[in-house]
């Protein structure tokens, strides 16, 4: 997200296991995982780093291609390469 803000970057963020609701709302598996680490000096930033993530279109595993990984890689990568393939 540091990049997406500074360097003028694109961020697409990749749900994994995870609903991109817990991710912005920081609730579910994600809230306990970062219950855990409270004391942690970082923890500002990755909570603002994900909310800022869970806010952001990106893609949700299990809504592509049933779910299947390698399948939702081989889209993801055709999506990317015809939108990026003239700057490359």
């Amino acid at each position: 997200m540091e990049c997406q803000d500074e360097k003028e970057q694109i961020a697409y963020p990749l749900f994994y296991d995870v609903e991109p609701s817990d991710i912005h709302k920081r609730s579910g598996p994600v809230g306990r995982s970062i219950a855990k680490h409270k004391t942690n000096k970082q923890i500002k930033k990755w909570q603002k780093a994900l909310e800022s993530a869970g806010n952001l279109v990106g893609w949700d595993l299990k809504n592509i291609a049933n779910g299947h990984e390698a399948e939702a890689i081989k889209k993801i990568v055709k999506e990317f390469h015809s939108s990026y393939a003239p700057f490359i």
